[in-house]
């Protein structure tokens, strides 16, 4: 079974570096998923045929319009294995950090599934389905700042005069880790809606947020006097994966099956897309426009399908 799995990852590799041209598109991407997704190649999925009840964490009020993406994908996944049994989903009624969240999921309680930033410490603890679910766009990050400081941010040309601020992050996230290797100072919390309070009180100078993220927390925070800053982009490697408990092999063999049979059949995409929080981002972002500085992610986990770019977004 290694051997076969080694001569998969080879033969995905090799087709990879192929022209397009010659195969169809379609193929191109349906070839690389069976060399780089072993279980789907071999069908290998739930064989729970009673009905299987997946509890997702709660979400604060800032996340809500945006984590509804997250639950509409894991829906369509499980839809696209119903023969595997039905499902039913529901929502914890804990009200959780990340850190704990994470932890529960690790030790078997309350949850069952939940989508999170990836890190090698977390594929570590945790089981990943390593299809990015929003294309890697996490790692495109505008900044919410205060009103006042507009000016000031768009004044900065490099990397170098942006680490004269700093930043506002989640005490447990990936993004702090990235954002500190890259010489950024960095204040935390390990309450997310905190952060909003504590820019507001100019505790730290901006809020880097995915660009799936800041409109809609904007929009929850109107009171506060924060615009998302319109010059800047942070750039880095950050998917976002769902991420189910180790001993629950058999459901992250589901889920990984239902994503790529969507991902096959376009109605990945076509949420993706049409999804109106995404829509409204991609109509606001101005990513071409605005002095892009890229980051590296120390903590990116080496099997990060980086080399199949049908499952990632292209600005260009």
């Amino acid at each position: 079974m290694k051997l076969l799995i080694r001569c998969a990852f080879f033969f995905g590799a090799l087709c990879s570096c192929l022209p397009q041209a010659l195969f169809g598109k379609r193929l191109v991407l349906t070839v690389i998923t069976l060399c780089l997704f072993p279980s789907y190649a071999l069908g290998l999925t739930s064989s729970h045929q009673e009905q299987v009840n997946l509890v997702i964490p709660r979400v604060d009020v800032s996340n809500a319009e945006h984590a509804e993406y997250f639950v509409k994908l894991l829906e369509l996944a499980m839809e696209k294995t119903i023969s595997d049994g039905r499902y039913q989903i529901t929502r914890s009624q804990k009200d959780r950090s990340q850190a704990r969240n994470l932890l529960d999921l690790e030790k078997g309680h309350n949850l069952n599934v939940l989508w999170t930033m990836t890190s090698k410490e977390r594929e570590d603890r945790l089981l990943p389905i390593r299809i990015p679910l929003l294309k890697g766009l996490l790692g495109y990050r505008v900044f919410l700042i205060r009103k006042e400081d507009k000016n000031t941010f768009g004044s900065i040309q490099s990397l170098d005069g942006l680490r004269r601020f700093k930043a506002g992050q989640g005490a447990h996230w990936p993004d702090t880790r990235v954002l500190r290797e890259n010489g950024i100072d960095v204040v935390t919390s390990v309450r997310f809606e905190l952060l909003f309070t504590m820019l507001q009180e100019k505790r730290f100078d901006y809020f880097p947020r995915g660009i799936n993220e800041a409109w809609a927390e904007l929009k929850h925070h109107a009171q506060r006097g924060l615009i998302v800053e319109p010059s800047i982009l942070l750039k880095y490697a950050a998917p976002m994966y769902f991420f189910v408990n180790r001993s629950d092999e058999w459901l992250a063999n589901r889920i990984e099956k239902g994503l790529l049979t969507a991902i096959e059949d376009g109605s990945f995409d076509a949420l993706f897309y049409g999804f109106p929080v995404h829509q409204n981002f991609f109509s606001l972002a101005n990513i071409r426009s605005r002095k892009t500085f890229e980051l590296v992610n120390p903590g990116l986990p080496e099997k990060t399908p980086l080399d199949i770019d049908e499952l990632w977004y292209k600005a260009d």
